[in-house]
């Protein structure tokens, strides 16, 4: 997932597979990674999909729910734009897509990237709003979730659209060439607010969120009572990997805005595969910190088994 504008990223072939045509076994090492990654994000997120649709498939505050639903979604679109030309980019040992399909590509992986960014720092932050405020719960509705993440989408197609814009009026080699000057800080503000941004109030919402519930603890154990944590595991534990996942890229891109001349690529290759880590951690994630879907996986697992044992059987061995 790229991190920065498309006029970073050598149009000819992938970082990520220019620098490892000569070491095969780590080459296929990262096909293995990305493979498993596809197959854990397209189960995955299918399930959250279907478990969300379910009246208790997870019992969320809606409005979480939602925003859940919309990484999902997101997730499963980077299977086909980010995961799968990679891998079999990897596999072929070349860059297997060529104009127009490498540049529709980057366009969705590029929008792709931003939206999910900023989903998971929406996430956050209504989490640590509503447990700040629970009276206003009852305002956090489906509705509203979905209308702010259309809006989130909508948001994201700014900056690659605007990049594409300038490509068509004033040509790619003078964008290249970083003599624009209006392109430049207009790419830094761009990729500030749906890169840095966002990760930044992922990590003031989630240090806050932990700090309440310290907080919440120590009263509830002085009162006899008990902490509440229903959804706050799983929205911390996502954003803490996201921003673990998107921490190598980001260093790169932010010291590539200061030092236009340094090459990275290297570093850049293997910091790309890493930012797939949060693709495919959401189902393990909700998995451990969700009971109900736990029990919607079990449930759909027994329906599936064609023979089930009947309440009271014993196994022939013992008899």
């Amino acid at each position: 997932m790229p991190s920065i504008t498309t006029s970073d990223v050598p149009r000819t072939t992938s970082y990520l597979v220019s620098f490892m045509t000569e070491d095969v076994k780590i080459r296929y090492l990262l096909v293995a990674y990305f493979l498993f990654v596809l197959i854990s994000s397209l189960i995955g997120d299918s399930i959250v999909l279907a478990a969300s649709l379910q009246p208790n498939g997870i019992r969320l505050n809606k409005f979480i729910v939602t925003i859940m639903q919309h990484i999902a979604v997101s997730d499963l679109i980077s299977c086909f734009s980010f995961v799968l030309p990679n891998a079999a980019s990897l596999i072929a040992n070349r860059w297997v897509l060529e104009d127009p399909l490498m540049d529709i590509q980057r366009y969705v992986d590029e929008v792709i990237f931003g939206a999910n960014t900023i989903l998971i720092a929406l996430l956050s932050t209504s989490k640590l709003l509503m447990l700040k405020y629970p009276a206003h719960i009852p305002r956090w509705t489906i509705k509203s979730a979905h209308i702010t993440c259309a809006l989130i989408w909508l948001f994201a197609n700014i900056s690659p659209a605007t990049f594409r814009i300038l490509v068509m009026t004033v040509g790619y080699e003078v964008i290249m060439q970083g003599t624009l000057w209006p392109v430049n800080y207009l790419a830094y503000f761009l990729n500030g607010i749906t890169l840095f941004l966002p990760v930044i109030i992922m990590i003031i919402t989630t240090s806050l969120i932990l700090c309440y519930l310290g907080k919440a603890r120590r009263v509830a154990q002085r009162s006899g009572g008990r902490t509440r944590l229903r959804g706050v595991a799983t929205v911390v534990i996502t954003a803490i990997i996201y921003v673990i996942s998107v921490t190598p890229i980001s260093s790169i891109s932010l010291y590539l805005y200061i030092d236009k001349t340094a090459d990275l690529s290297l570093l850049w290759g293997f910091a790309t595969p890493f930012t797939a880590l949060n693709i495919m951690s959401n189902i393990y994630v909700y998995y451990l910190t969700i009971p109900s879907l736990r029990e919607f996986i079990r449930v759909k697992i027994l329906r599936l088994t064609p023979l089930r044992p009947c309440p009271g059987a014993f196994s022939s061995r013992f008899v």
